[in-house]
């Protein structure tokens, strides 16, 4: 009889054992649920919010990020560079040309950077358009004394991406271009790039869920069964 108690304690006690180490749930000790991520803002809503700046003869104005939307516009008489050909400046159809800059480039300390390499802005960043959105009057001429663009900035590349635009202001024969490239407002537009992909975890390593690894759950075991045979002998 005393065999027969002894041998259903031990029973007893492993049953127990193995249904806490196969249960569902096993406690805020044994099991951490990630936290869900929050949700992030879509590249549309980003676009549909928009940023918009006014860009200052003197100053400039400066926008960074990518799948956006950005509103500007330069002051009364001013003339967008890089120049498109005849007829595009005040044309629906989109803008293609833009400068690239350096961030590390100027002409002296302290200063803005360089405007220079013309290019075409769909090879700089595919997907982007700028459209001068300049009201018109009454006979579809470009009445605004404010020429107005709107850019709208494709996917982040693999590399940072660096564009900008020359609010020019009206031309005069008897200033310098010194003192013309001074009453001039730079646009510059930094696209960052991508943000690299975390690779995922090994099969043995979880750190987000944390759960135990197989390996670690079959030595559990084994020391809490041999723990639970230890304690039924000894009654």
């Amino acid at each position: 009889m005393e065999g027969s108690s002894v041998a259903w304690k031990v029973t007893a006690v492993i049953s127990v054992t193995l249904a806490c180490l196969g249960a569902p749930h096993l406690g805020p000790a044994w099991r951490v649920d990630a936290k869900p991520d929050q949700p992030e803002k879509s590249i549309l809503q980003a676009a549909q919010a928009g940023v918009a700046g006014a860009c200052t003869p003197g100053k400039s104005l400066s926008f960074e990020g990518s799948g956006k939307v950005f509103d500007f516009k330069c002051a009364a008489g001013a003339t967008l560079l890089p120049p498109e050909a005849k007829g595009k400046q005040t044309s629906p159809s989109p803008l293609q040309k833009v400068y690239q800059f350096n961030p590390n480039k100027t002409r002296l300390e302290g200063a803005n950077p360089v405007c220079e390499n013309e290019t075409t802005l769909e090879s700089l960043v595919p997907g982007s358009v700028l459209l001068n959105v300049t009201e018109a009057g009454s006979d579809h001429h470009l009445r605004s004394s404010e020429p107005s663009f709107k850019l709208t900035v494709g996917e982040a590349q693999e590399e940072n991406k660096h564009l900008c635009y020359i609010c020019s202001g009206p031309v005069r024969g008897d200033v310098k271009r010194q003192q013309q490239e001074q009453s001039n407002c730079t646009v510059y537009v930094t696209v960052p790039k991508t943000a690299p992909v975390p690779s995922p975890p090994s099969q043995d390593e979880h750190p987000d869920s944390g759960s135990f690894s197989p390996s670690m759950i079959g030595w559990l075991g084994l020391s809490v069964t041999g723990s639970a045979l230890a304690l039924a002998l000894q009654l």
